[in-house]
This record gives structure tokens, C-alpha cells and sequence, in this order.
């Protein structure tokens, strides 16, 4: 399914162009500013696979949506800054297999590509591999001895008479 902007909002088209719903004023709106900003974005919607129809308190009947939002690299921070800004955060598509490289501003990353770009983690799956390099970094880490250790004394004031503080003073702290 694909948007149609109107004056009024969003409607939804079917894949034979024709209008078959209306889109909630609010996921409307930040749309709207986003591609009013970024003319280059453009949207893809989905039906939410077992979702059931939901009443909204005004008693109108809605479908949940997945919407994907694709657009060029170098739009991406304004593109999260915008859609934060009409309060929509983007999450991880459902059950889709893209064909495009993924990215999410709303999603920390931190594994990169060979051309250095940080990439949505949560779609790549874990290998074995990956995880032993990670667990080695940290190893790496715990195990620095570059970095000066702290090493003081701790006095326990006479009143405090906790075993467990007194266990915890007796252990060295590093």
C-alpha cells in the first residue's frame, strides 16, 4: 500500500490506487513534515499480519500499519530528529526482508560496514564468531593494566555495625 497526500492528511491506496482508509492525524502529521523536509523519503505500508481491527474512542475502526520509511543516507539524522519531534519513533520492521541496507536513527548501533557505517544491529543476526571478537574486546578491557588501579583505604565509622559492611571493607577494591 502507498500514501496520497492530501490537504487534510493521509490516505491509504491499495495497489490498485484505490483509496481504501485514512491515516490517524498524528502518524499524518509527522509524515507530512517529513516529506514536506525531505522531499526524497518516500513511504511503504503494510497490514500488520493477525492484527485484529481496533475501535478508537470516537468509534472509529482501524487496522495497525507498518509503515517503512526509506530514504537516502544522508537524510537519516534529520530524519529521526523530525519524526522525535512529532513524537513517531521508528522500530524494527516485522517479518520484512529488505532489499536495501538497513538503518534506524532511533536504534543504537554499533557494528559497522566495510565503509564504515553503523548499521541497525538487532536485523543482523548473531553469529558465533561475532560474539567470541565481542567477548574478547572485553576481556581486552577487564584485563588492561595500562590504566592506573585505584587503591585507597576505607575507614568504617565505629556506629555502622553491619556484617555485611564490615565483609565489604575487608575486600580489596579496585
Amino acid at each position: 500500500m502507498k500514501p496520497r497526500f492530501r490537504d487534510n492528511g493521509i490516505t491509504i491506496l491499495n495497489l490498485a490506487i484505490q483509496e481504501i482508509g485514512v491515516l490517524d492525524k498524528k502518524t499524518a502529521s509527522g509524515m507530512v513534515s517529513l516529506k514536506s523536509t525531505v522531499s526524497s523519503v518516500q513511504f511503504e505500508i503494510y497490514a500488520t499480519q493477525g492484527m485484529k481491527q481496533v475501535q478508537s474512542l470516537d468509534g472509529t475502526l482501524g487496522i495497525p500499519l507498518e509503515i517503512l520509511v526509506f530514504g537516502r543516507r544522508s537524510s537519516l539524522v534529520q530524519v529521526g530528529s523530525l519524526l522525535s519531534q512529532s513524537s513517531l519513533f521508528l522500530q524494527e520492521p516485522m517479518n520484512r526482508q529488505l532489499s536495501v541496507p538497513y538503518r534506524n536513527p532511533h536504534v543504537f548501533s554499533w557494528d559497522e560496514d566495510d565503509d564504515g557505517d553503523a548499521s541497525s544491529s538487532y536485523l543482523l543476526e548473531p553469529s558465533s564468531e561475532s560474539q567470541t571478537n565481542f567477548t574478547n574486546k572485553i576481556q581486552v578491557v577487564l584485563n588492561d593494566t595500562s590504566v592506573p588501579r585505584l587503591s585507597f583505604q576505607i575507614e568504617q565509622d565505629a556506629r555502622i555495625t553491619s556484617i555485611l559492611k564490615q565483609l565489604a571493607i575487608t575486600s580489596s577494591l579496585y
